[in-house]
């Protein structure tokens, strides 16, 4: 999953290609991690979305049409939820202790 931060990455699409079903996939993935699926994927994008924002020049909504969310509000709400700013918030008080 980690390497295909940028596509959209679905449930169905990981069973597929395990060949597992997907209850059990989401269930063995809970049990492992102790996130769902779905928790994990948002985590490591909105890691790789905060990369994005200090090294370099991308906008948000640039950065959220390259990691695949459906919209940018929807972005910046799970952005929020993850790291409790704005992705502008975000970059506003990081890039200067860089």
């Amino acid at each position: 999953m980690d390497d295909h931060l940028y596509e959209k990455i679905t449930l169905d699409k990981l069973a597929s290609i395990i060949d597992k079903n997907k209850a059990y996939l989401a269930t063995q993935f809970k049990k492992e991690t102790g996130l769902t699926i779905h928790q994990y994927i948002q985590t490591k994008k909105i890691e790789e979305a905060k990369h994005l924002l200090l090294f370099t020049e991308q906008q948000p909504f640039e950065i959220s049409a390259l990691l695949s969310f459906a919209s940018q509000s929807h972005f910046i709400k799970v952005f929020k939820q993850i790291s409790g700013t704005t992705p502008k918030e975000y970059r506003s008080n990081h890039f200067n202790t860089l």
